[in-house]
């Protein structure tokens, strides 16, 4: 279940005038903004008469917004952080004519592009240069990248306080030291890495909401989450909750963070993430933290919640004596195995029938396991679905009484479902395909 809700900032009053040279009368024009990765249509435009347009607005989130020119399929954007400004550029070559009256953050912007357009077309040239060698190019290719961060660093230098200086800002990596004396090749990979990871958001204002209102946000934490965490749940867990309370100097940036992660969770494919969802449900939903949602999206939070937590990897699976066909009463802790696979099936249930013939084609060769099916009812089916499955291996049992919440202690709402329990019956998979049992058991 995700939580979804956007950040309301200290919104201001503006007057923006654009003109652009050029632009068909029938082209029409939106008028949008950036928020995390994705992008909003904040108004239609329309067309512009003789090329000018006049907005106004008494609550607008400061941020990146953008002119889409929908006929041309082509937009660009800019900075929008004062009260009064103007944008201009030529229709017939946007990219490289926009330009601002009145708007010290584009002038700076804009200037930006034009130098990063002019070493990529710079760049472009040295790469298509046959008469220097490869290493000649690279020198000069570092030449120019060296180029553009003295440009940057020298707005940075002179414009502090922009909005667009914190943009710049937040794009740069941290300066990886020199690497210590006497280090092996692998630990000094280990130093570089663990410095870059722990330094990554050193130039990223966490005070400034306005960054919301970009990709920045969203581009740094998705490349900490997925390139610089190990992708597993503990260790994404760690990784939301540190960048969470570096987040905690602006209420803002915490909500959009913590619904980011939640919503990450709750939407993974990884099996067994739901531990990292549980985990957060608690500390930021259950809590009463979160205290944005509306009752009824909580409720249904909780609820799913519930029905995760009795069931997580890592934890011991809920214990159960069922009765197989003959009537005789059998524990799941009694039985003694290396690998239990608990198969939940209903008998009309069509996913449950090619589960099954998965099943009868694996090569399980060589391992110590029981495959024990669960049926929740006593019907005239049950056996017969299951009576090719035979031998020391196999065990069938069915909830005739129905005694067993299902649902809150294995989160069962469809079929089939599959869970693979260790010795000592602790969840080490579940939600998988039969077919990937013999890649998951350890055989002897």
């Amino acid at each position: 279940m995700s939580s979804v809700v956007l950040m309301a900032q200290d919104q201001m009053t503006v007057n923006l005038y654009f003109n652009i040279k050029n632009i068909p009368a029938d082209e029409e024009v939106q008028l949008a903004y950036r928020y995390g990765d994705k992008t909003y249509i904040r108004e239609e435009l329309g067309s512009f008469q003789n090329g000018a347009y006049s907005y106004q607005s008494d609550s607008v989130n400061r941020g990146v917004y953008l002119l889409n020119f929908k006929n041309k399929n082509a937009y660009f954007e800019f900075i929008l952080n004062e009260p009064t400004f103007s944008i201009i550029a030529d229709y017939n070559d946007l990219d490289n004519t926009q330009g601002s009256l009145g708007s010290k953050e584009n002038e700076v912007f804009f200037g930006y592009i034009k130098k990063v357009t002019e070493i990529n077309r710079k760049v472009s040239e040295v790469d298509g240069n046959v008469a220097w060698d490869d290493e000649k190019k690279q020198q000069e290719r570092e030449r120019l990248g060296e180029e553009i961060n003295a440009y940057r660093d020298l707005i940075l230098e002179k414009n502090p306080g922009l909005l667009v200086t914190d943009l710049f800002k937040a794009y740069m990596d941290p300066v990886i030291p020199e690497v210590p004396a006497g280090m092996s090749e692998a630990e000094a990979q280990s130093f570089q890495f663990n410095y870059y990871k722990e330094h990554f958001f050193d130039n990223l204002n966490f005070e400034n909401d306005a960054l919301l209102y970009s990709p920045v946000i969203y581009s740094k934490m998705q490349i900490y989450r997925d390139q610089l965490t190990y992708q597993e749940p503990d260790s994404l867990l760690k990784t939301a909750n540190q960048m969470i309370e570096l987040a905690s100097v602006n209420q803002n940036i915490k909500k959009y963070l913590i619904i980011e992660f939640f919503n990450y969770f709750a939407n993974s494919k990884t099996v067994c993430m739901d531990k990292a969802y549980v985990a957060m449900a608690d500390q930021y939903y259950l809590s009463g933290e979160a205290d944005w949602i509306d009752p009824e999206q909580l409720s249904k939070i909780v609820d799913n919640a519930n029905n995760l937590r009795n069931n997580i990897c890592g934890e011991k699976a809920f214990n159960f004596t069922l009765k197989d066909a003959s009537g005789k009463s059998v524990s799941l802790n009694n039985i003694q195995t290396e690998w239990t696979v608990l198969l939940f099936l209903k008998s009309d249930c069509s996913g449950c029938a090619k589960e099954l013939e998965k099943l009868k084609s694996i090569d399980l060769s060589g391992a110590d396991y029981k495959i024990v099916t669960v049926h929740l009812k006593d019907d005239a089916g049950w056996q017969e679905q299951v009576q090719d499955l035979k031998g020391e291996h196999y065990i069938h049992l069915t909830d005739a009484a129905g005694v067993i919440d299902w649902k809150r202690q294995y989160n069962l709402s469809s079929f089939p479902l599959v869970y693979v329990l260790d010795r000592e019956k602790v969840i080490q998979y579940k939600r998988i395909s039969v077919e990937l049992l013999p890649q998951l058991i350890e055989k002897k």
